[in-house]
Protein backbone atom coordinates (compact mmCIF):
# COMPACT_ATOMS: atom_id res chain seq x y z
CA UNK A 1 0.00 0.00 0.00
CA UNK A 2 2.83 2.42 0.76
CA UNK A 3 3.94 2.12 -2.88
CA UNK A 4 0.50 3.35 -3.96
CA UNK A 5 0.73 6.36 -1.63
CA UNK A 6 4.16 7.14 -3.04
CA UNK A 7 2.99 6.92 -6.65
CA UNK A 8 0.01 9.15 -5.95
CA UNK A 9 2.16 11.41 -3.78
CA UNK A 10 -0.48 11.63 -1.04
CA UNK A 11 -0.43 10.89 2.67
CA UNK A 12 -2.03 7.66 3.92
CA UNK A 13 -4.80 9.74 5.54
CA UNK A 14 -5.49 11.59 2.28
CA UNK A 15 -5.61 8.29 0.43
CA UNK A 16 -8.21 6.85 2.82
CA UNK A 17 -10.41 9.94 2.44
CA UNK A 18 -9.97 9.94 -1.33
CA UNK A 19 -10.78 6.22 -1.56
CA UNK A 20 -13.95 6.58 0.54
CA UNK A 21 -15.12 9.63 -1.40
CA UNK A 22 -14.48 7.93 -4.75
CA UNK A 23 -16.43 4.86 -3.65
CA UNK A 24 -19.38 6.99 -2.50
CA UNK A 25 -19.24 8.98 -5.74
CA UNK A 26 -19.10 5.94 -8.02
CA UNK A 27 -21.82 4.02 -6.15
CA UNK A 28 -24.23 6.94 -5.71
CA UNK A 29 -27.69 5.43 -6.37
CA UNK A 30 -28.82 8.68 -7.99
CA UNK A 31 -26.17 8.19 -10.72
CA UNK A 32 -26.39 4.61 -12.03
CA UNK A 33 -24.29 5.54 -15.07
CA UNK A 34 -21.23 5.73 -12.82
CA UNK A 35 -21.71 2.23 -11.47
CA UNK A 36 -22.06 0.89 -15.02
CA UNK A 37 -18.46 1.77 -15.98
CA UNK A 38 -16.72 0.10 -13.06
CA UNK A 39 -15.70 -3.52 -13.31
CA UNK A 40 -15.43 -3.54 -17.12
CA UNK A 41 -11.92 -5.07 -17.24
CA UNK A 42 -13.21 -8.27 -18.84
CA UNK A 43 -14.57 -6.23 -21.75
CA UNK A 44 -11.16 -4.89 -22.89
CA UNK A 45 -11.31 -6.63 -26.26
CA UNK A 46 -14.87 -5.59 -27.02
CA UNK A 47 -15.50 -2.65 -29.38
CA UNK A 48 -17.40 -0.87 -26.61
CA UNK A 49 -14.35 -0.84 -24.32
CA UNK A 50 -13.17 2.48 -25.76
CA UNK A 51 -16.56 3.93 -24.94
CA UNK A 52 -16.29 2.58 -21.38
CA UNK A 53 -12.81 4.11 -21.03
CA UNK A 54 -14.06 7.48 -22.24
CA UNK A 55 -16.99 7.36 -19.81
CA UNK A 56 -14.67 6.40 -16.95
CA UNK A 57 -12.31 9.25 -17.85
CA UNK A 58 -15.20 11.75 -17.85
CA UNK A 59 -16.52 10.50 -14.51
CA UNK A 60 -13.05 10.59 -12.97
CA UNK A 61 -12.46 14.07 -14.33
CA UNK A 62 -15.76 15.27 -12.84
CA UNK A 63 -14.83 13.72 -9.48
CA UNK A 64 -11.46 15.47 -9.45
CA UNK A 65 -12.61 18.85 -10.81
CA UNK A 66 -16.25 19.32 -9.84
CA UNK A 67 -16.10 17.54 -6.49
CA UNK A 68 -12.78 19.24 -5.70
CA UNK A 69 -10.72 16.13 -4.92
CA UNK A 70 -7.91 17.12 -7.25
CA UNK A 71 -7.43 20.33 -5.29
CA UNK A 72 -7.87 18.59 -1.91
CA UNK A 73 -5.21 15.96 -2.63
CA UNK A 74 -2.78 17.63 -5.02
CA UNK A 75 -3.44 21.35 -4.80
CA UNK A 76 -0.77 23.78 -3.62
CA UNK A 77 -2.18 23.83 -0.07
CA UNK A 78 -2.80 20.06 0.22
CA UNK A 79 -0.75 18.13 2.80
CA UNK A 80 2.31 16.47 1.31
CA UNK A 81 3.95 13.20 2.21
CA UNK A 82 6.83 13.78 -0.19
CA UNK A 83 7.90 16.64 -2.44
CA UNK A 84 5.58 16.55 -5.44
CA UNK A 85 6.62 16.55 -9.05
CA UNK A 86 3.66 18.78 -9.93
CA UNK A 87 0.69 20.43 -8.20
CA UNK A 88 -2.93 20.29 -9.24
CA UNK A 89 -3.43 22.57 -12.24
CA UNK A 90 -4.69 26.06 -11.73
CA UNK A 91 -7.10 25.81 -14.68
CA UNK A 92 -9.48 23.08 -15.77
CA UNK A 93 -8.50 21.35 -19.05
CA UNK A 94 -10.64 22.03 -22.09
Amino acid sequence: MSELYEKLQVTPDQFLHLQAAAKDYMLDPEHPERREVIGKKSAIDLPSSNTARIKLYRITSAFLWEEGWGEKCWGPTAPRSVPRDIDWPEAEPE
